[in-house]
């Protein structure tokens, strides 16, 4: 996935069924050749480290 920084993403997680949960990218990281993107969660404005994998949606800015 290809997301700058400001880009809004939907993370979707299929643990117990389909959730979706959407972010803003505040900054990129390099880690060992995969990007691992730092977002603020737009629910409860907590920030983590995430991959953004199959199913994941990112709505550029």
């Amino acid at each position: 996935m290809d997301a700058k920084i400001g880009d809004q993403v939907a993370v979707i997680f299929n643990e117990n069924g389909r959730r979706e949960r959407a972010a803003t990218v505040i900054d990129i990281r390099d880690a060992a050749g995969n990007e691992t993107y730092l977002v603020e969660w737009s629910d409860n404005g907590h920030r983590q480290l995430v991959e953004l994998g199959p199913g994941s949606v990112i709505e550029q800015r």
